[in-house]
């Protein structure tokens, strides 16, 4: 490859070519800091590191002026500059090639052989031994190779550098991105900060000391496949109810399309296929629309649909006839009825060219007894998930960031962005570092290598991470992650819509800005039901599903069109993971308590108590703030209740039985371990005693312990009770 790219330098046509060759899979997009706030910057030297950034050129206004820079000699450098770069010799010493009026560094003279991350982090070491410089921008390599040096000038004003060098991509001081067709000819690189500006900004480390961690599902619900084809039948006498029809060969269908799909699912389908027959509006009386959904052999069911699929009666009937369509088809069951058939079309999944699947709802962050509920995102983060319509009201959301591929390198998310959705090198992202494709204020995800055959559901979670990786704020703002996300439009032709909101994107349900009619409450969160997206098989123009009123009703929605997903990422942050981690407490088991360090055992007299937590972060990610997020804390067992060790109540708990009442016949002091029994001459009466009453005449029958009742008040010998006992006493 070397002597290729060295052969190719002499042809200047050829030069980019030689750029391709020697740059292929060599450059590696670097950044100063990783997800968790380390140190991950190219090392220059012993000292200093740089994020390197391929596709970038900084602006003419910040470069500076070298009329005046001295000679840099091999002694500047300790071993960071290679020898043969010190090609020049200047003031009787071998030195760096700076051309002092073109304001340059050239390293043409030891450029062979090396990659243009290596000239690059050569071009970011010099840039440590000059003063003010604090970028630099190389320019052309195997060509010109320039390394030219940037920082603050009288054009530029000051510029921020250590920020733009710890978030190169979003405050690039000056930098912008570089053509289609310089994206392999433009680099640059900015010496890295000792330490990240903001910790907040930056997930926790999976080591860190008592950061609690969301664990991923252990089975996701399964997948139930969702297709749909339309049948045209020659009616039997003239004015045949199309609703007859539909009684009349739905079990017949019904059973040709279990037996496809049992042909590779024979354990389980048979209680997993189900069809819904329709007669479409406005279509002819006999059309009948086809729903199937299915959790395994879903592929046989297609291909049973394909293999039947006629466009005329002549056509369906010379295919009826054929052995090759055979029992497993809905054509072989509608001719075993002796039903002709007009039309059969191909199913959804081959017209639109994509899958459908039902989408499982995850309603709610916090179940019944506090425990979080949402869909487990990554390590960090869980979310709302609906599946019936919706989308946030108002539908309010800013165009969103470019993301590029560096942004998900995390190996903490459980719904990975596939490769193929960055399909952005040539206008925001670059060959070693390509972004998400944009359009509009969302992200398209689309292609065989990014949506291919994932449903509806995956989708919505790859949304879902790419919205947790965004931060729309800058070091030191707090609550402006994004934290919601709709999906829509599903595969159709150029679309296939993701959409983000930060948080003040968002309105809360109890806002005078949420409008009070067609508007819904989702976890505290303004949204509505939208009207269904248009889908292209819904056309009445021959599609498949025109007229269908059945498409999403599983989703609550009613027609024929594509349906709006969205998600909520739970309120889940804790102060002492800086805003990221689950809350601590919530680990604690009942009977434990959380202490601000870690659960602990409620001692004897003391038990757990479940209340809102209160966090000093609690502003933070993501709204709304009155998330019912639970902790366990040890309270002192009030009076008239008892408390042994490891004693506790759970959210839902009802206060009036938790802890527990001291029966009748004992008491409960404060801080009471267990029930005491009343002495001899007193009794309790009534459950919840922190006390006994006394008896009014001094004693208990037979001087008996834990009395019930004043009924078991006694006079001594030789004395009565008076009338009424508890004001007379005894009495002579």
């Amino acid at each position: 490859l070397d002597k290729l790219s060295t052969m190719l330098r002499g042809c200047h046509a050829c030069a980019l070519l030689a750029f391709a060759l020697a740059t292929k899979g060599a450059f590696v997009h670097t950044e100063c800091f990783d997800k968790h706030g380390r140190a991950s910057g190219a090392r220059l030297d012993a000292l200093n590191t740089a994020a390197l950034v391929q596709g970038w050129k900084q602006s003419d206004a910040t470069k500076l002026h070298l009329f005046l820079l001295p000679p840099l000699t091999a002694a500047n450098f300790s071993g960071s500059v290679p020898g043969d770069c010190f090609s020049n010799v200047a003031w009787g010493v071998q030195a760096l090639d700076v051309h002092r009026t073109k304001h340059h560094v050239s390293l043409q003279a030891c450029s062979r052989g090396r990659s243009a991350a290596e000239l690059l982090r050569t071009c970011a070491a010099i840039c440590t031994r000059v003063a003010g410089c604090r970028a630099v921008a190389y320019h052309k390599p195997w060509e010109k190779d320039e390394c030219r040096l940037h920082g603050d000038t009288k054009a530029s004003g000051e510029l921020d550098w250590a920020l733009c060098a710890e978030w190169p991509l979003r405050f690039p001081c000056g930098a912008v991105p570089a053509s289609a067709k310089d994206k392999l000819k433009e680099y640059v690189a900015l010496p890295c900060p000792a330490a990240p500006r903001d910790p907040r900004k930056y997930l926790p480390t999976a080591d860190a000391a008592g950061v609690a961690r969301v664990q991923p599902l252990a089975q996701l619900p399964p997948t139930e496949w969702r297709l749909a084809f339309a049948v045209t039948l020659a009616p039997k006498y003239d004015n045949e109810p199309c609703e007859d029809v539909r009684l009349e060969v739905g079990g017949a269908l019904q059973e040709a399309l279990l037996e496809a799909a049992l042909a590779t699912a024979p354990s389980a389908a048979a209680a997993r296929l189900n069809v819904s027959l329709e007669c479409p509006a406005d279509r002819e009386a006999v059309t009948l629309v086809a729903w199937i959904v299915t959790r395994e052999g879903e592929d046989e069911v297609a291909l049973a649909i394909s293999r039947a699929a006629c466009e005329s009666p002549e056509d369906c009937e010379e295919l009826a006839a054929a052995p090759s369509t055979g029992a497993r088809t809905p054509l072989g069951a509608l001719s075993r009825l002796g039903r002709n058939v007009s039309r059969l079309t191909p199913s959804t999944w081959e017209a639109e060219g994509y899958r459908e699947a039902l989408l499982h709802a995850f309603p709610s962050c916090v179940g019944s007894r506090a425990e979080l509920s949402g869909l487990p995102v990554s390590r960090y983060l869980l979310a709302a998930a609906w599946a019936d319509n919706v989308q946030y009201n108002p539908e309010d959301h800013a165009s969103p960031p470019t993301f590029y591929k560096s942004m998900a390198a995390d190996h903490d998310d459980f719904f990975p962005i596939p490769d193929g959705c960055f399909r952005d090198d040539e206008v925001f992202g670059s060959p070693a570092n390509p972004a998400l494709k944009q359009g509009g204020k969302h992200y398209e995800l689309l292609g065989d290598e990014c949506l291919g055959n994932r449903t509806q559901e995956q989708m919505l979670r790859i949304c879902l991470t790419i919205c947790s990786h965004i931060d729309f704020g800058r070091p030191g703002d707090v609550d402006t992650r994004c934290v919601g996300v709709n999906y829509d439009e599903h595969g159709e032709p150029s679309k296939g819509h993701c959409h983000i909101y930060s948080n003040a994107q968002l309105t809360a349900a109890a806002a005078p800005e949420c409008p009070a009619t067609a508007s819904i409450a989702r976890q505290g969160i303004c949204m509505s039901h939208p009207s269904l997206t248009r889908r292209a098989e819904c056309s009445d123009n021959g599609g498949i599903l025109a007229g269908s009123a059945l498409g999403p009703a599983p989703y609550g929605a009613r027609g024929c069109g594509q349906t709006n997903f969205a998600a909520l990422f739970c309120h889940v942050s804790d102060g002492p993971g800086q805003g990221h981690a689950l809350s601590l407490g919530r680990g604690c088991e009942v009977g434990e308590g959380y202490d601000g360090k870690g659960c602990s055992t409620c001692q004897p007299g003391w038990y757990s108590f479940a209340e809102k937590e209160r966090r000093p972060l609690r502003h933070l990610i993501p709204r709304p703030p009155d998330y019912p997020s639970i902790v366990n804390r040890c309270e002192r067992c009030p009076p008239g209740r008892y408390c042994r060790r490891r004693t506790g109540c759970a959210f839902n708990d009802d206060a009036a039985t938790c802890p527990p009442k001291c029966p009748l016949g004992h008491f409960c002091p404060g801080n009471a371990t267990s029930p005491q029994a009343c002495q001899a001459g007193t009794y309790q009466d009534a459950p919840e005693g922190a006390s006994c009453r006394r008896c009014a005449t001094g004693h208990t029958w037979r001087d008996a312990e834990g009395s019930i009742s004043a009924d078991n008040c006694v006079c001594p010998d030789g004395y009565r009770r008076r009338v009424p006992l508890l004001e007379g006493g005894c009495a002579e």
